[in-house]
This record gives C-alpha cells, sequence and structure tokens, in this order.
C-alpha cells in the first residue's frame, strides 16, 4: 500500500513527455504536482506562492531560457532551504556546474526508472 504524501512538488522540464511522465507518476503517490515548461515559468510560480507549500522542485537541467543551473541559482538564493532535485542525461554538466554541493540538492540521471524518482524524491523530503 502505497503512503498518501500531501506534499507538493514543482517540476520544470521543457520536455513535455517528461514532464506529464513524472507528474503522474508523483501524482500516484499522493504528490501535489505544479508543472512549468520553461525555467522563467518556474520561477514565476515560486515566486507567485513565495515558496509557501512547495517542498521540492525538480529540474531538467537543459532547458532554453532560463537553464537548471541558473534557476536552482536563483532559488536557493531566495529560499537557501529549498529542496531540489535536478534531472539530466549529462551528468558531466552538474558536475561542471556545481549544482550538486548541497544536502538539499540531488541528481537524477536521464533516463531513470520511476522506482529512482520516488527513492531520490523520498529521500530528499524525508
Amino acid at each position: 500500500m502505497k503512503a498518501k504524501e500531501n506534499k507538493t512538488i514543482l517540476v520544470v522540464d521543457d520536455n513535455e513527455q517528461a514532464l506529464a511522465l513524472v507528474k503522474e507518476a508523483l501524482a500516484t503517490r499522493g504528490y501535489t504536482v505544479l508543472t512549468a515548461n520553461r525555467g522563467a515559468a518556474g520561477l514565476s510560480i515560486l515566486e507567485s506562492k513565495k515558496g509557501e507549500g512547495i517542498e521540492l522542485v525538480i529540474i531538467d537541467l537543459v532547458m532554453p531560457d532560463v537553464d537548471g543551473a541558473e534557476l536552482a541559482s536563483k532559488i536557493l538564493a531566495k529560499q537557501p532551504t529549498m529542496k531540489i532535485l535536478v534531472m539530466s542525461g549529462y551528468a558531466d554538466d552538474v558536475v561542471v556546474h556545481g549544482i550538486v554541493d548541497s544536502k538539499n540538492v540531488d541528481f537524477l540521471g536521464k533516463p531513470f526508472s520511476i522506482r529512482d524518482l520516488f527513492a531520490r524524491v523520498g529521500a530528499l523530503l524525508g
């Protein structure tokens, strides 16, 4: 039996299929999932909610307009305790950008299994 999580997650990915897949998977676990298909749109959602209620942001690293590294930096500058899961098929980019350098930020390599997604989300949210 799967526990209902009752937590809100923002997913930011410019790939509509990936966005839909992650949203659907997390919703099956009882998470409330907000989505944005661009970095700037994700930042707008966070600012409009002032971060209230959003406990985790899942970000694709490679996106047009505001990429994942820049988005993560902007989020952490305003909300240093926000938990962030960075997704990318390019692990070297994550290392180069130095994104995963705190206990609140983790990395999930693409492609990934739903089991891996749940494990990373669970670890970040405790």
